[in-house]
């Protein structure tokens, strides 16, 4: 009777202690959603500032470079009709609808400008960007100038914009991710390793990449462009994306309307977005991670995974991580 009572208080006093194990780690899960919760929404708050006079400064140096431009263009468009009604009173016999040859390929005297403002702000963004595709640059000396002083301001912004929202997808839907592949790693294999966690977190970011960067808006310019076949189409969001910039493919050449500018200026920026955010993703992975090969930075990023890892599962972590130990020795920090 006395071991029984003994046994039943022994089972209770544990039943409490895991009861309270798990109001602890709950309140801790709590605490980092709100810590997190803080981040996302001062963050967010700063950033939206900031881009908006982004958005504004960008809006302006398209305007004037588009004002400038326009003055040479309609000067040298003026020539080109005279040169036309000049070559045409000299030559009765042929037909007025002759076709001037400039450039190497056959521009009508009178056609669309090419310095209008939805390619002023294409031609903003490659420089921002740093894609550069070069199917339109400047000819004045005044808007080279202007492109360079914009390109000495708007590169480094661009970056620290591109940055910042990184960091907030990194500590909001990024480590939402890892942490429902945490979990369901852990209902399936209660024994796994970190490295495993953050490969198949790099593999799943990557697919997404693959799709809403790749695949998907190729499909869209495939559709939309009559002499890019779909090999094309990826070549080109790959080259975008990658801020290659060849120039040899650019949309809107044959689709000219204000909506499909804005929608492939937003998809240059996205595109850029996404492959920093991938690359982010690999570095939080010592394996592939070169600052802390070469010791550049200290490793601490794998013991805020191991601790969520323990506030997710609410255990000690019963994990594989002898070899995280060992690298953290190796780079030079305690365990």
């Amino acid at each position: 009777m006395f071991t029984d009572t003994c046994g039943h208080h022994e089972s209770s006093l544990q039943s409490s202690l895991r009861v309270e194990s798990n109001v602890d780690s709950y309140s801790t899960i709590s605490d980092d959603d709100e810590r997190t919760f803080s981040f996302w929404t001062t963050n967010t708050r700063k950033l939206t500032i900031v881009s908006v006079i982004y958005i504004a400064a960008f809006g302006l140096s398209a305007y004037l470079l588009q004002f400038i431009e326009t003055i040479e263009e309609l000067q040298i468009r003026s020539q080109l009709i005279q040169a036309h009604r000049t070559f045409l009173m000299k030559n009765p016999h042929i037909d007025d609808k002759v076709q001037l040859d400039t450039d190497g390929g056959h521009l009508e005297p009178i056609k669309d400008a090419n310095w209008d403002y939805t390619s002023s702000l294409l031609f903003v963004s490659s420089i921002v960007t740093t894609i550069g595709y070069g199917n339109i640059t400047p000819t004045t000396y005044i808007g080279k100038v202007v492109s360079i002083c914009f390109a000495m301001v708007g590169i480094p912004s661009t970056i620290f914009i591109l940055l910042s929202v990184v960091k907030i997808l990194l500590k909001g839907p990024v480590i939402l991710l890892e942490s429902w592949i945490v979990w369901n790693l852990y209902r399936l294999h209660s024994v796994t390793s970190l490295m495993f966690i953050q490969i198949l977190h790099l593999i799943t970011v990557a697919i997404v990449v693959v799709f809403f960067v790749f695949l998907i808006p190729a499909t869209v310019f495939w559709n939309l462009e009559p002499n890019w076949s779909f090999l094309d189409s990826v070549y080109y969001c790959f080259i975008t994306a990658t801020t290659i910039g060849l120039g040899d493919y650019v949309p809107g050449r044959t689709v000219n309307t204000t909506f499909y500018r804005i929608c492939t200026m937003a998809y240059m920026f996205f595109g850029v977005l996404m492959m920093m955010l991938l690359i982010a993703v690999i570095k939080r992975i010592p394996i592939f991670n070169f600052e802390k090969i070469l010791r550049l930075e200290e490793v601490k990023e794998d013991l805020q995974t191991i601790e969520r890892i323990r506030i997710i599962t609410g255990h000690d972590c019963n994990c594989e991580y002898s070899s995280i130990k060992v690298q953290h020795v190796t780079y030079g920090t305690t365990v």
